[in-house]
Order: C-alpha cells, then sequence, then structure tokens
C-alpha cells in the first residue's frame, strides 16, 4: 500500500531517536532537580539563615543513611559519595565557584569575578550543601528499585490475572479507572520525589515505604481495568 512506505520510516525514525528522547529526558530532569534544590536553599537562605543547621552535621546524617541503605550495583555510600563528587566538581569547581584566588595563571577580570563570587562564600557553601544532598538522596533511591521493582512486578501479574478473569467472566469495562490510576501514579511518583530530594530539613527514606505500595496498588488497578479486548 502507498502509506506502508511512511508508516516504515516513522517507526524507524522513532526507534532511532528514542534513545535520545531517553536522554534528554533524563538530562532535562537532573538539571530541574538541582536547580529546585539551589532555588529552595536561597529561599532558605534569604528569610531562615538563623534556623539552618550546620553543613557538617547535614552531612554526616545523609552519609549514614546511605551506608544503612540496601546495596544495589555496588555499596551505596560509595555511589553517594561518588555522585556528590560530581555534583562539586562540574557544577561549582569547574565554573570556579569554589576556586582560590592565589592561581597566577588567570587574568584581572576573572580575578575580580572571583572576588565578587567569594563574597557569597556562605550562600555557595549551603547551596553546594544542598547540592550535595540531593546526590546522596538520589544514591539512596537507587538503592530501593529492586524492592520498588518487585511490589511493581507482583502487583502487575495479579492486576493481569484480575484482567483475564474479568474478561472471561464478562467483567464491566472502565476506561475511567485506569486512566485515573495511571495519572495518579505519575503524580505521586513525581510529587514525591521531588519532595524527597529537594526538602531542605531532615527527611527519612522511609517516604519510599509508603509511596511503593501506593504506587504498587494503582499499577495493578491499570492493569486490572485495562482494556478486555486489544
Amino acid at each position: 500500500m502507498p502509506g506502508d512506505g511512511a508508516t516504515i520510516d516513522i517507526g524507524v525514525t522513532k526507534a532511532v531517536t528514542a534513545p535520545f528522547k531517553i536522554v534528554a529526558f533524563l538530562a532535562i530532569a537532573f538539571f530541574v532537580l538541582v536547580v529546585g534544590r539551589l532555588a529552595i536553599d536561597m529561599w532558605a537562605l534569604a528569610d531562615h539563615q538563623d534556623l539552618l543547621e550546620a553543613p557538617e552535621s547535614i552531612m554526616k546524617r545523609e552519609l549514614a543513611r546511605a551506608a544503612v541503605s540496601p546495596d544495589f550495583m555496588g555499596p551505596t555510600l560509595d555511589r553517594a559519595v561518588a555522585w556528590a563528587d560530581f555534583i562539586t566538581e562540574w557544577f561549582y569547581r569547574k565554573p570556579g565557584l569554589i576556586q582560590h584566588l592565589d592561581d597566577d595563571q588567570i587574568g584581572e577580570t576573572e580575578r575580580a569575578v572571583r572576588r565578587g563570587v567569594r563574597s557569597l562564600d556562605f550562600a555557595v557553601s549551603r547551596a553546594l550543601v544542598g547540592s550535595q544532598v540531593v546526590a546522596i538522596r538520589a544514591a539512596i533511591l537507587v538503592s530501593y528499585l529492586p524492592w520498588a521493582g518487585f511490589l511493581y512486578a507482583l502487583s502487575l501479574v495479579d492486576g493481569i490475572v484480575q484482567r483475564w478473569l474479568r474478561k472471561y467472566g464478562g467483567g464491566r469495562e472502565s476506561s475511567t479507572l485506569y486512566h485515573r490510576a495511571k495519572y495518579l501514579q505519575v503524580i505521586l511518583l513525581t510529587v514525591a520525589t521531588a519532595a524527597y530530594l529537594w526538602w531542605p530539613g531532615d527527611i527519612d527514606a522511609t517516604i519510599i515505604a509508603l509511596v511503593a505500595p501506593a504506587c504498587a496498588i494503582l499499577v495493578r488497578i491499570q492493569a486490572e481495568f485495562y482494556k478486555k479486548y486489544i
């Protein structure tokens, strides 16, 4: 048919560009997380400087939680330290935010810029700690992926079985429940992840133990009420 060639071309184009879209989405999400945490830290600096916790105690607490988190694809503590070092290197040290002024190789203009930056040392240091906290908490989230994946798989299988029973038992169709479960799951995951990574105060990783089962239930509802005939 005349349209078959165009359909194949579109399919090939989507297959080729899909990995690049995924990488672009992850890069944008990473950028939004870091910038969002920076904005929160700056807001806290503006209004609640006297209530800010010491950076040393923040890092000790977060690293202690990483040390007791489940290991997945390597020790969680090592991954947390590596990701925090990456944030420090590429977002602060290389742009010159935490470099010293005693470098004889730089010009007067760059030296003046760095003096201006150093006048904001307190704000920069707080923003640095906030970014490192995002990296450590992200590493902790990764360590819980096997547990969350097991819940998802279990709920998905149960939902598929219920759909099969509904299909062959004359159960009612409900696309409304399917779509609401899908959208609610995306909203819940987005809000919970952002809250855990962005929260400037003390927050425990037990939020994962609350969100993962809730999302698993929504996955079961999705699978159960997926349309009977494809």
